[in-house]
């Protein structure tokens, strides 16, 4: 067990980069259905996840032959 204050106790940068993007996507979802009339609601919330589920796909695997290639 780490001791507080080090940091394996605060966490790590890809933990906040993780949270940083969830909470960037619940903050762009709540804009994708208020820019929409309330009978579309669901459909431009399904249309927003299915454009952010293939960036979550795709970004880090992008992301993987980058640094693997340089």
């Amino acid at each position: 067990m780490s001791a507080p204050g080090t940091r394996a106790h605060r966490g790590s940068p890809a933990t906040l980069a993780v949270l940083t993007a969830s909470a960037g996507q619940a903050a762009l979802a709540v804009y994708a259905t208020r820019a929409a009339p309330a009978t579309q609601h669901p459909t431009a919330m399904g249309l927003f996840d299915l454009c952010h589920q293939p960036g979550g796909a795709f970004g880090p695997a992008a992301a993987a032959l980058i640094a693997l290639s340089g």
